[in-house]
Parts: C-alpha cells; structure tokens; sequence
C-alpha cells in the first residue's frame, strides 16, 4: 500500500505544477500548505521510508514526505531564466 501511495504522490507533482502555471493566484494558498505540513507530518502520517533504518541515529531518516512533492511541484512551476548559471 505504501507503495502506490508513493507512486500516487509522484505522479501528482507534474499536474500539480501544471496547476500552479496556469493559476498563479493560487500559490499563496500552496506555500500556506508548506508552512503547515511540517507541524502535521507525523500525526497525520503523511510520511514513509522507502528503506526502512529502524534504529538510525542520525537526524536525516530517509523519508519522503508530501511537503517534498509539493515543494518539487513548486519548483517545476517557476518560470525559466533567460540567463544561463555563470558556472
């Protein structure tokens, strides 16, 4: 089950995005979502490793969450640079 949640909350970054390009008015309303995700992760169980580290000491624990997803939609939907990096 955890993995066609995966593969569900994948395959939602690309229209999401797409959304996002056609109704810019409704960003504000996503980045008040991406400030709120991070208080409700847990006990909402919008979370899930992908390998499982049981006892893993250290702070990044490998999981994918829906604030990733959302944050890579928001990402895609920005509008290209005309520059190129310098590097």
């Amino acid at each position: 089950m955890k993995w066609a949640g995966l593969i569900i909350m994948l395959a939602a970054i690309l229209p999401l995005s797409g959304w996002l390009r056609r109704n810019p008015r409704e960003v504000p309303k996503i980045w008040m979502l991406v400030g709120f995700l991070p208080f409700v992760l847990v006990s909402f169980h919008l979370l899930m490793a992908v390998i499982s580290h049981l006892y893993w000491p250290g702070y990044v624990s490998g999981d994918v969450t829906v604030l990733d997803a959302v944050m890579l939609a928001l990402y895609i939907s920005l509008p290209g640079s005309r520059n190129r990096l310098p590097f």
